[in-house]
């Protein structure tokens, strides 16, 4: 697959606050860029005179630096050069202090940069408004198995609010994770090659609580990506997953606290085979303008190949946004499978909505995709739209006033909405032949199924399946397909065990 730089690189990169400025390496390995830091200037804008600086260039293999700073707007910059090669060389940074009373070490930037193989990077920060990035394997010409870790908050007597983390990646069998603590900060990693992964896990503590964001965007095959803003008691949490690429994995795990912040509730998108990011949804929040009236699903193109996918988005709590998106497929065989699940065995959850695409923009060979919608609690909204052959949908909602959508076009499709508790509705449109519908309702609902619509050509052998119960009456068992599980969820990537130093 050729390798491309997204937009959302650039962007988060901007975010960080690193102003790129040319610096001649002097021990030979060539120009390199850095950003306000170590001895370019004699000061940092706005530090005291005291502030630390350095700046440590190696070249070679089998290299360790390790650099610790104690105060206020400081800066490292770590560069081991060893273009292609094997490398095998370590850098750790450590950036921490209590200053004056109640300030710990702010506003402090380290960068380190490695090139070859086999690299370690370990940036630790404690304190507010800091800034970590590293890079490694820059060449994208064999450059593999390097880890980074980036720590910023380790100790939780330490502020932790407003930091920014971003970790580049080149080449395969790369790890990167990011853990942030206590508020309000930001996580990007960019890994372009296969076999790579990547964890960010935020944890809003009590302080400043709601809003942390995070960015994974990874371009080859057999990526995991994995985020977790599950723990503390924040909300407002921004979770976005890009993936260009085939047999690729993408997990997000949210809680939200409906009493943290004004806005409330978090927003999580995964993206496997296009680069849209949220702010060129229009999806957001809409249910695609409730799937098109439950029929007109086209749309634009869809994006780069992707088959054999992995989606997995779990959110508790309330007021919550999820969409999956997975683009085309490159075979009939190429299969992908989407789980979304809201504020499941949470008596409280409500106002959440979740999106599904898969295929619906029309590449002739995709087909064969599983989906599933689980959500607890009332005031939901769930939607699945599904194009060309095969696909499998299926749809679970208990609690009141509730709705659900469904649209499959093309042939062979099969889709099982269960819905539990009072006003609910249920809306499936199906287009094409061979199609079947289960519908499964107790408690005083309605449902709407339509199949076979296509003008001027109806189609054939479709079938519809309805059963609906008074309260308490029960479901009825045999309407189901039989359960279609998750093929694997992301496994814990844990530590990265880097080498010690």
């Amino acid at each position: 697959m050729k390798k491309v730089m997204l937009g959302a690189a650039a962007l988060m990169i901007g975010a960080i606050g690193f102003a790129q400025t040319p610096v001649t390496d002097s021990s030979g390995g060539g120009s390199t860029n850095t950003a306000d830091l170590a001895q370019e200037e004699a000061t940092l804008p706005g530090a005291p005179a005291t502030a630390n600086r350095n700046r440590t260039i190696q070249g070679g293999t089998d290299n360790i630096v390790e650099v610790g700073q104690v105060g206020t707007r400081q800066s490292v910059y770590t560069r081991q050069v060893n273009g292609s090669g094997t490398g095998g060389n370590d850098a750790r940074v450590m950036q921490t202090g209590l200053v004056t009373p109640g300030v710990s070490g702010e506003r402090n930037m380290a960068e380190v940069l490695q090139d070859g193989t086999t690299n370690d990077s370990d940036i630790d920060q404690n304190g507010d408004r800091n800034n970590a990035v590293s890079h490694q394997g820059q060449n994208d010409d064999g450059s593999v198995s390097n880890r980074s870790y980036i720590r910023q908050g380790a100790n939780g007597a330490q502020k932790a609010e407003r930091n920014a983390a971003a970790a580049y990646q080149d080449g395969n069998r790369n790890q990167s994770r990011i853990i942030q603590t206590f508020d309000k900060n930001s996580a990007w990693t960019m890994q372009n090659g296969d076999d790579n992964k990547s964890r960010i896990n935020q944890n809003a503590a009590p302080n400043g609580t709601f809003g942390h964001r995070a960015l994974v965007t990874q371009i080859g095959d057999a990526n995991q990506a994995d985020i977790d803003q599950n723990s503390g008691a924040g909300a407002e949490n921004e979770a976005e997953i890009h993936q260009l690429g085939n047999g690729n994995i993408g997990q997000q795990t949210q809680t939200t606290d409906v009493a943290a912040g004004p806005n409330q509730g978090n927003d999580a998108l995964i993206n496997q085979g296009d680069d849209s990011r949220w702010d060129n949804s229009a999806l957001k929040g809409s249910i695609y303008a409730s799937l098109e009236a439950v029929q007109n699903d086209g749309g634009p193109s869809n994006g780069d190949n992707s088959f054999n996918g992995i989606a997995i988005q779990n959110q508790g709590g309330s007021l919550n946004v999820a969409e999956s998106h997975q683009f085309g497929a490159d075979a009939p065989q190429g299969s992908n499978f989407s789980e979304q699940l809201q504020g499941m065995n949470d008596a409280t959850s409500r106002n959440n909505d979740a999106y599904i695409v898969q295929n619906a923009y029309g590449n002739v060979a995709g087909g064969n995709n599983y989906a599933y919608q689980a959500q607890d609690g009332d005031n939901n909204k769930a939607g699945i739209s599904q194009r060309n052959n095969g696909h499998q949908a299926a749809q679970m909602q208990d609690g009141n006033d509730n709705e659900t959508y469904s649209t499959q076009r093309g042939a062979g499709h099969r889709v099982n909405t269960n819905q539990w508790g009072d006003d609910n509705h249920s809306t499936t449109a199906q287009s094409g032949s061979m199609n079947v519908s289960l519908v499964n309702q107790t408690d005083g609902q309605s449902s709407i199924v339509e199949q076979g619509l296509a003008v001027p050509n109806p189609n054939s052998s479709n079938s519809a399946h309805i059963y609906q119960a008074g309260p308490g009456g029960g479901m009825d068992p045999g309407m189901s397909f039989g359960s279609n599980a998750a093929p694997g969820a992301l496994p814990n990537l844990g530590a990265l065990n880097l080498s010690p130093l």
